[in-house]
């Protein structure tokens, strides 16, 4: 049969059959025809699915699409060779597999989008708010997407970036208990690297407290070089003198006060221990300019801290070298 294109002012363009003995005019669908026969898009067809029939004024033939569309041709053949009433759905997707791969060949990206046809509005929801409220064109019955939600950055890095809930369609937070709301949320209990204080609801560090500290990565670091100083000493008495005299000198320094004097001055390390006194004997072997390991080791690597800080330190790290459980 011959089948032409006619403008229909409701649905664009039918396809009606062009035999002498119809007396009206009927609508083929457009599905059928594009089965067999190449069919521009729009409403611009001038071609005939048969010219040597009643095109009535249509002489182009349409492209048949076995040379046109070789391979969705093939897919069709292929499905209709398991039979119109067969269960066997294994000839359909082995057919549109290779028409699928083919028309993919060069990239999906600019295969068009299934446009879901329309009655109402209600039709066109896909529950997703996020992406927009989607309507119904009643002039085409398509449905029209609708402008997605944007997300505006809050100002807050630290709650992560911004973005849409499709359970709520408002925009919310990534991380929102990941910001604070007062200063004591961001101390880390370190005196010396300063205040940390919350500002916008993002942690702030504060300024190193003190010029003197010992860190707690230094404090690591004297902990090793006291353990070298004192496993390089061969003999285990010297040692032990040398572990000890160590712990004797910081516990000296802390014990010589004068309890006639001031309250406010007694006691605490200064690092001022008289060697001369009999009760600090020994002591001037612990500490000395010649030859003493711990005093060449406070001027070569921690004079920046205070000498009664670093005897305290290294009392601390000589009671955990010698420690057997390392206490």
């Amino acid at each position: 049969r011959s089948w032409f294109p006619r403008e229909n002012t409701n649905a664009g363009t039918d396809w009606t059959w062009g035999g002498a003995n119809r007396e009206v005019e009927s609508m083929m669908l457009h599905t059928d025809i594009c089965l067999v026969f190449d069919i521009p898009d729009g409403d611009t067809q001038d071609c005939c699915t048969d010219a040597s029939g009643n095109c009535r004024g249509f002489e182009t033939q349409c492209p048949f699409a076995d040379i046109v569309r070789s391979e969705a041709f093939g897919a069709v053949e292929t499905f209709l060779g398991g039979g119109l009433n067969s269960n066997d759905n294994g000839p359909f997707y082995d057919g549109f597999s290779v028409a699928w791969e083919k028309a993919t060949e060069n990239g999906a990206a600019d295969l068009s989008e299934f446009t879901k046809c329309c009655a109402a509005n209600i039709d066109c929801d896909d529950g997703n708010t996020c992406n927009g409220i989607e309507t119904c064109d009643l002039s085409s019955s398509l449905c029209v997407s609708g402008t997605p939600i944007t997300c505006e950055d809050n100002g807050q890095t630290c709650d992560g970036a911004e973005f849409c809930s499709p359970a709520t369609g408002t925009c919310v937070s990534e991380t929102p208990d990941n910001c604070c709301v007062s200063d004591s949320e961001c101390s880390d209990g370190i005196l010396c690297n300063g205040v940390e204080t919350c500002v916008n609801g993002d942690c702030v560090a504060g300024a190193q407290g003190c010029e003197n500290c010992l860190f707690e990565e230094q404090y690591l670091a004297l902990l090793d070089d006291i353990a070298v100083l004192g496993n390089a000493v061969t003999s285990s008495e010297e040692r032990g003198h040398f572990w000890g005299g160590i712990v004797r000198l910081a516990a000296h320094d802390f014990m010589d006060f004068d309890q006639n004097a001031p309250q406010e001055t007694i006691g605490g390390s200064d690092g001022c221990v008289d060697f001369a006194a009999a009760d600090n004997a020994g002591l001037e072997r612990v500490w000395c300019d010649d030859g003493c390991p711990i005093k060449d080791l406070y001027d070569t690597s921690y004079s920046f801290m205070s000498r009664a800080d670093f005897w305290v330190a290294a009392a601390n790290a000589a009671i955990k070298a010698s420690s057997p459980t390392g206490l």
